[in-house]
């Protein structure tokens, strides 16, 4: 979402707890503040701090805390597959 309030489609090309890269066809320009909606992850405040052909990159604005939630987010996406769903969880999902 745009400081305008208006809302596209991106791909997440990348992320880590500092940023992600996104690719898109809506041009951004450089310092402009949005809102990332990830799925999984949720949305995120985010500077944009570099525009390329394809896309765009963006730094998170996220509370220290934020920044630890979202890296054990980021891990557990990064790994759900080499572990089964139901191992993680001490009750079954409804």
């Amino acid at each position: 979402m745009r400081e305008d309030r208006q809302e596209y489609d991106c791909e997440l090309q990348d992320i880590s707890v500092g940023g992600a890269g996104i690719a898109s066809t809506v041009k951004v320009q450089v310092n402009e503040h949005i809102v990332a909606y990830f799925e999984h992850l949720g949305g995120l405040e985010a500077t944009v701090t570099r525009v390329y052909r394809d896309g765009f990159a963006v730094q998170f604005k996220v509370s220290a805390h934020k920044r630890e939630k979202l890296a054990a987010q980021i891990t557990w996406l990064i790994n759900r597959d080499a572990y089964p769903e139901e191992a993680g969880r001490q009750h079954e999902r409804f």
